[in-house]
Order: C-alpha cells, then structure tokens, then sequence
C-alpha cells in the first residue's frame, strides 16, 4: 500500500469533482493532504493556522476541512460503489489553529448523516522545560493517528478489491465483509492512550 503525500496548497481532487458539478472551476485546497496512490483516494486533509490566528480563520478552516471530508467520503463511495455501505469507514482531517492541534473523524452513520468527531486535541508544546514530556505524548498520540489512518486504509483496499471479485448478478447480496482488519474493529479501535 503506498499514500502520497501533499503539501502546499494543492486542490483536493474530491472537491474540485464536486465543484466542477457546481460549475465552478476549481476545488478547495488543504495545506496538507493524504491519498491513496492505488486507488487515488484522499483520506485526510490538514488545515493551519499562525501562532496567532482569530476566530474567523478557525471557524473557515473547520468548515473547510468538513466540507473536504464529506467530498473525500463522497468520492470514495462514487469510485468504489455506491452500493456498498461504506459510511462507517472515517476520513480524518488534522486543524491546528494557533497551538492547539485537533485531530477529527467523519464518518456517516447508518448513511442517514455527516459527523464530524473529535479524536485528541492537545497544545503544540513550545516551552523549553516541558518540551521533553510534551514533545514525547505529542509524537505519541501522532503514532497513534498514523496507525489508525494505516487500518482504515488498508480496509478500503481490500473493500475495493472484495468489490473487484464480486459477480455482476444483479441478485447478489451488496454487503462487503472484509477479512482482516474489518470495519468494525477499525471503528473499536481505542485511541485513547
């Protein structure tokens, strides 16, 4: 499995497929994005602040990593199958607004609706004396992140190749039940530490 990484403000391919639906041209742009290189997925999106950011630039970022995050949901429910309930596999999203780093799922639960759920939030720690404990739960609760993202990608590649085994009978039962790692025990996962 290989994500690729973005940075710098380039368009998110989810949002600029929605956009173009809505005649507009061009996507949204997160500072930072990941994707899955097999199947040209984005799963997680970043958006960021300077040290010292007002509420107006909080409040768009949120509201542009949500709007990302349904668009990411969106594309990998298109590109994979539409009848295939996917809505329990979560999109991330990272926003750090000023210190503060907030490290968010979505997810669609029973497809009735969007939820957008906090995983961790913590302070970026800057001052020298707690920067050797700081800096170690920080790098640890990243690890944590990095571990889950892995299993949830890794569930949509087997999700997407079960889709590629299945016959084309219209009779066939559409529910997809991964082997290992299932939906459910990715979505079990604790990430408290």
């Amino acid at each position: 499995m290989r994500i690729y990484i973005y940075r710098a403000e380039e368009a998110s391919e989810a949002s600029t497929s929605r956009k173009r639906n809505e005649n507009d041209t061009s996507g949204h742009k997160p500072d930072f994005r990941l994707k899955l290189w097999e199947l040209g997925l984005e799963i997680l999106f970043m958006e960021t602040s300077r040290p010292k950011a007002d509420v107006k630039k909080f409040v768009d970022d949120w509201w542009k990593l949500v709007r990302m995050m349904k668009d990411g949901r969106d594309r990998m429910v298109d590109e994979i199958a539409a009848d295939v309930c996917l809505h329990d596999l979560p999109i991330f999203a990272i926003h750090i607004h000023e210190l503060r780093l907030r490290i968010t799922m979505e997810d669609m639960p029973y497809g009735a609706y969007y939820r957008a759920l906090e995983l961790e939030s913590f302070e970026i720690p800057l001052e020298p004396p707690k920067i050797a404990d700081s800096l170690k739960d920080v790098v640890c609760k990243l690890m944590r992140l990095r571990e889950y993202v892995n299993q949830v990608a890794l569930c949509i590649l087997e999700i997407n190749n079960a889709m590629g085994e299945r016959p084309q009978d219209s009779s066939h039962n559409n529910t997809i039940t991964p082997s290992s790692p299932s939906k459910n025990s990715i979505m079990s996962m604790s990430f408290d530490t």
